[in-house]
């Protein structure tokens, strides 16, 4: 990797990383390498990310409830229900086409 590296020291990269812990008295645990990106890499932190979309789903006026939600290592998941917008959803969804398969609902 440093080879590579060293043949254009004029491009950045942000190297995403992940260092384990150990127990109390044991030793540092090994870091691990997760991806090489590039410097057009956009970095957006899913706490800014939530907050933001928990505003506007707040200004929208209508009573949600978050009902579940997970955090991998790709992505973060937040289910959002409001009892407004089911109501709504067959007037919201007439006429509708999925994109990737066609059916309609």
């Amino acid at each position: 990797m440093n080879a590579w590296l060293r043949e254009e020291p004029q491009r950045r990269f942000m190297l995403r990383a992940f260092r384990g812990e150990n127990g109390p008295g044991m030793p540092p645990a090994e870091g691990v390498a997760r991806a090489l990106l590039s410097d057009s890499y956009k970095l957006m932190d899913n706490f800014d990310m939530l907050l933001a979309a928990l505003d506007g789903v707040k200004q929208s006026g209508h009573p949600t409830r978050v009902t579940g939600c997970d955090l991998t290592d790709r992505r973060m998941y937040v289910r959002v229900e409001s009892e407004a917008v089911a109501i709504q959803a067959p007037d919201l969804l007439h006429g509708y086409r999925s994109p990737f398969d066609g059916r309609s609902g």
